[in-house]
């Protein structure tokens, strides 16, 4: 028995689905690396109803994280944060109620924590990299807790 043309096409199209979120996240593999935007994978977005300036910009900072914390814990001081970060002030979020009078000050709060990780090649890195995150988390504990969980695992130990 053969396939028919209707679960043909189907799977024809899972497939091509299917290559395109592989290509997109061996791409991102590389973003972590860079710390910057993947413009091929711009279009794939984890929000079924689209994501916001907010949501994106912090997508790019966990990316910038990550590869943080691989060099720390290399003993590396990591690269300079992306200037796009500054946005943090005014990139439209997902909900208007997310960004509440306290917003502000945990977004400076997280730009000089990270601002004094880069520019201090002294001290204790660990401890400015755990800063830097102490930061987000403080931030998403009182408006916005969904990435908690993913944030805590990025500390150091």
């Amino acid at each position: 028995m053969g396939l028919s043309l209707k679960n043909s096409i189907s799977f024809i199209s899972i497939l091509l689905i299917g290559l395109n979120l592989w290509f997109c996240k061996n791409e991102n593999a590389k973003v972590v690396e860079d710390t910057t935007t993947d413009k091929n994978c711009v279009n794939l977005d984890l929000n079924p109803n689209g994501s916001s300036e907010l949501s994106l910009l912090m997508r790019d900072m966990l990316n910038h994280a990550e590869s943080m914390k691989e060099s720390v814990l290399a003993g590396k001081w990591p690269s300079e944060f992306p200037e796009k970060f500054k946005e943090i002030h005014t990139a439209i979020p997902t909900d208007e109620f997310t960004k509440r009078n306290t917003f502000d000050g945990f977004a400076k709060n997280y730009l000089d924590c990270i601002k004094a990780l880069n520019e201090m090649n002294q001290g204790n890195l660990i401890e400015k990299y755990n800063n830097v995150i102490q930061a987000c988390e403080s931030c998403h504990s009182e408006h916005c807790p969904g990435p908690l969980k993913i944030i805590r695992k990025l500390k150091i130990n």
